[in-house]
């Protein structure tokens, strides 16, 4: 297997670019919904749910069902860290990796300051967990494209935070988006 450690580097060197968070509670557009339909995928889900607003999206991540879902991103995750670092060494899989972590927090939990604040909310913690929730999603994606997997729902996760939503995963058979 080769591992395309540019594709990783590229989107480390994007994240200062994306329009983090921007287009919280608008209409799904139609791209976004074939993303959002990408990423259910994933979880063998088939439906979407635009979720209108922070408060209904805050509820939601509250609510304990979301934790198998996340137990089962950790472990393809892990999975696909395995084997880049097999095929490119865990060593230099990980450096870059951890270039997008890095490149990431500043702009997003910028970002996610001034939509919470856009909105009437001054929460550092939950802008945290927004940026958190950003990282992730853009060093899973570039787990995916490392592998040559780019029509991974990794991807298509990552590039819904891109277009300025906050994925928020499986929901009573349905993928939700805010």
């Amino acid at each position: 297997m080769i591992v395309d450690l540019d594709a990783v580097r590229a989107i480390a060197q994007a994240m200062r670019a994306r329009p983090w968070f921007t287009r919280l509670g608008a209409p799904l557009a139609d791209d976004e919904l074939a993303l959002a339909l990408g990423a259910a995928a994933g979880y063998h889900v088939t439906g979407i749910e635009a979720v209108p607003d922070l408060a209904a999206a805050r509820a939601l991540a509250l609510e304990p069902a979301g934790a198998p879902a996340a137990d089962a991103d950790a472990v393809e995750a892990r999975l696909l860290r395995d084997r880049a670092a097999a095929a490119a060494g865990e060593k230099r899989v990980l450096a870059d990796l951890s270039s997008i972590v890095d490149a990431a927090l500043e702009p997003t939990i910028a970002a996610a300051r001034t939509a919470l604040g856009a909105v009437g909310v001054v929460d550092d913690e939950l802008a945290r967990v927004l940026a958190g929730a950003a990282a992730l999603g853009a060093y899973h994606a570039a787990l995916a494209h490392a592998c040559g997997k780019p029509e991974h729902p990794f991807v298509a996760i990552d590039r819904l935070f891109a277009r300025g939503r906050l994925p928020l995963g499986p929901h009573r058979g349905h993928y939700a988006v805010l």
